[in-house]
């Protein structure tokens, strides 16, 4: 009787164990291509849907401003010399911090930049007048923060940053001195440049403060690759704490600003260009529209938080 107890439960197991181990596998495979990514099951916000409002009261948050992922992200061909920029932007101090999202498939992005436009010289000019770069341009899997001003350049780098999926980066700057940068959540990373900024240094004087996405205008055509796209864009005249920092990466790609009182841009590149920081320093198309694009299809390579 136990042997032919035994014989059926092994001939269950060989009849039914075939059926489970493939459906573990189309499970596993339907995860890996995105289907079940949060951008298929939260509600998509459309551009504008949360901005801030500037009153004399204060700065608040108006709109649907939880639990939405945007519709669309903005998307590089890096076939012609796209990219977009905001020209006369608030200029954020030496104390200040930057967070934004993005997915690369190379080692050779320019996500970020803030830098003088009246005196940088436009395409390739002075690089004395660059004072803010984020890029990957320092290796495989490496992000990097670069300040440039009239002094020598300096870089704050690390490596093993991931690959073919959407990653969120914030860089605090006090002093323009000490730099720390979240990568993904992860372990911050610092570095003390032994250079305070003095109140009389170019930093502060910018002519004319303007900030680029996906190209480094002093530095010559660095453009974002094709395939690579930048999210959520924020800018805070304060440098944030670590905790402040890991509150804002766990909001998600979609988050909203979490200091809406020291907020001094916000692009989401929702399906537009515009600033929803209550600023309206809103962006431009420099070399043309059609390198640029918004794809929908940005959540089959986002993971949330």
């Amino acid at each position: 009787m136990q042997r032919r107890r035994s014989q059926s439960a092994m001939e269950y197991l060989m009849t039914y164990g075939w059926a489970i181990l493939i459906i573990a596998v189309v499970l596993a495979v339907l995860y890996q291509i995105g289907v079940f990514s949060g951008g298929n099951f939260v509600p998509g916000s459309p551009a504008g849907a949360c901005e801030v409002q500037r009153t004399t009261v204060g700065p608040s948050l108006v709109g649907e401003c939880q639990g939405q992922l945007p519709k669309y992200a903005s998307k590089f061909a890096a076939t012609t010399n796209e990219a977009l920029y905001m020209t006369n932007i608030k200029k954020p101090g030496v104390n200040f911090t930057i967070s934004l999202w993005f997915y690369s498939q190379t080692t050779s992005d320019t996500l970020f930049d803030i830098y003088d436009g009246n005196n940088n010289g436009g395409i390739g000019g002075n690089q004395n007048f660059d004072y803010a770069a984020i890029n990957t341009g320092c290796g495989s899997n490496c992000v990097a923060f670069g300040e440039y001003w009239n002094i020598n350049p300096q870089t704050c780098a690390q490596g093993s940053m991931p690959q073919n999926k959407w990653v969120n980066i914030i860089v605090t700057v006090s002093n323009y001195n000490v730099i720390t940068v979240y990568p993904n959540g992860g372990t911050p990373f610092t570095c003390n440049f032994g250079t305070s900024v003095s109140g009389s240094n170019a930093l502060l004087n910018m002519v004319y403060p303007t900030a680029s996405v996906g190209a480094n205008p002093p530095g010559g055509l660095e453009l974002a690759t094709a395939g690579t796209q930048i999210s959520n864009i924020q800018l805070y005249n304060i440098t944030m704490s670590s905790s402040e920092a890991n509150a804002l990466y766990l909001e998600g790609i979609g988050g909203a600003p979490i200091r809406p009182q020291n907020l001094t841009g916000w692009w989401p590149l929702n399906g537009d260009l515009n600033d929803y920081s209550g600023f309206n320093q809103n962006g431009q198309f420099a070399g043309g529209a059609g390198g640029i694009t918004f794809t929908n299809s940005w959540s089959d390579y986002y993971t949330a938080p």
